[in-house]
């Protein structure tokens, strides 16, 4: 056995108590929300499930699949339309609380159960998540995303639950075009250890093959790499504030402070060395690569500000630290973690932008009864209104009476 194996510590179990409290911590953040949202920004996803055959969900959406979302819009629509907004908060839910527990497992894999008790909770209410995991299936390919790169820097944790790791890498590889990040970690890692282990090649396998399918889609649509802004520094928004700032330059520093604490690090373990750079590579690399396609936004923010607290966590819970620099080092990861939660707690609940609107069963309800007059053929439903701001989804009356059932068939 490896000495990268008896140096890392994982626990059997996690504590029984932390399922309901993860749970309740992602629910929590949706009460605010949970009677206005739709499923998904513009219900494109619902409206194509409803619509098109069950293969739409191998259909490419922004030049890339994105099955998770697409399957569960599949699930959604067997619902009452005016009840969508209950059951994909409970699928997101289900989804984060989920991933939460697997960056948890393996922070404890580095820095023992402490740390992963806090990575577990931080998950779960990370700061960005206020806009980008309330209601919104379209958006748990970030948290997958997130829990996929924990993964697979963490090879014990990887290897001990080896074909439940495999179906996550698969779910956010055929979900998100950024699994190209942690399989090329995975793969340099590989090559720098010279060291694999039972399952290596299958692992090796299904990241390569997840992301050249995500190549080959979008170089087939022929999408922009940029996806939102012009080609200089991307500023949305005007006055946007700490918290907006903070989705950008938050998980890049936490990043860039967890790669000089692993620079800092004894060399007589190579090996945990090697993984604690590794850790602040692929966090600072997905967050520079989120930023000069998507610019400053709250869902590739869930990711890179969890990954970058990980990153921090696990590189300043490195036992080969020089002893000159460990107490800087714990109380840097005391600092970080703790701006981490002030903006956790600040943006805890939705924001107005998702709570402005109607009541999503109020509004299917008015909408009916304006068919039922018998002098329209088709309404807009409302599913944001914000000021001056309206955004609305048109559907036939027929669509709407044959869709708010159980079970509609196709």
């Amino acid at each position: 056995m490896s000495p990268r194996v008896n140096q890392l510590v994982v626990g059997t179990t996690k504590p029984v108590f932390l399922v309901p409290i993860i749970l309740a911590a992602v629910l929590g953040r949706s009460w605010t929300a949970i009677h206005h949202l739709p499923p998904d920004p513009g219900l494109g996803f619902q409206v194509a499930a409803r619509e098109g055959s069950v293969l739409q969900i191998f259909s490419l959406a922004d030049g890339y699949f994105q099955l998770v979302p697409r399957l569960a819009s599949e699930i959604l629509a067997l619902v009452p339309l005016g009840q969508l907004t209950y059951w994909s908060t409970l699928f997101n839910a289900l989804i984060v609380a989920t991933c939460a527990l697997i960056v948890g497992w393996c922070a404890e894999a580095f820095a023992g159960r402490t740390i992963g008790l806090l990575m577990s909770l931080a998950t779960a209410i990370t700061y960005a998540s206020s806009e980008g995991l309330v209601g919104n299936v379209w958006s748990v390919r970030w948290t997958l995303l997130s829990a996929t790169c924990a993964l697979t820097v963490t090879p014990q944790v990887l290897h001990r639950c080896h074909w439940a790791s495999m179906a996550l890498i698969l779910m956010t590889g055929l979900s998100h075009a950024y699994i190209v990040v942690p399989a090329s970690f995975f793969i340099v890692r590989q090559i720098l250890t010279r060291q694999t282990r039972k399952g290596d090649w299958s692992i090796t396998a299904v990241l390569l093959g997840a992301s050249l399918i995500q190549i080959a889609g979008f170089l087939s649509t022929n999408s922009p790499v940029q996806k939102y802004g012009a080609q200089t520094i991307y500023v949305p928004w005007a006055n946007m504030g700490v918290f907006w700032y903070a989705v950008f330059l938050g998980p890049i520093s936490l990043s860039v402070a967890a790669l000089a604490i692993g620079l800092l690090a004894s060399k007589s373990d190579d090996s945990r060395r090697l993984d604690v750079l590794l850790v602040g590579c692929s966090s600072a690399t997905l967050a520079v690569l989120s930023y000069l396609q998507l610019g400053i936004k709250s869902s590739p923010a869930v990711a890179t500000s969890v990954l970058g607290l990980f990153a921090l966590l696990v590189s300043a819970s490195n036992p080969m630290l020089k002893s000159q620099v460990r107490l800087g080092t714990k109380s840097l990861a005391l600092l970080g973690s703790a701006v981490f939660l002030v903006l956790s707690l600040e943006s805890y609940l939705a924001s107005d932008y998702l709570t402005s609107g109607p009541k999503w069963m109020s509004e299917v309800a008015l909408r009916k009864s304006e068919c039922s007059r018998g002098d329209v053929s088709e309404v807009a439903l409302l599913y944001l209104k914000r000021g001056d701001l309206e955004a609305s989804e048109t559907l036939a009356c027929a669509t709407i009476q044959d869709w708010d059932a159980w079970f509609w068939q196709r």
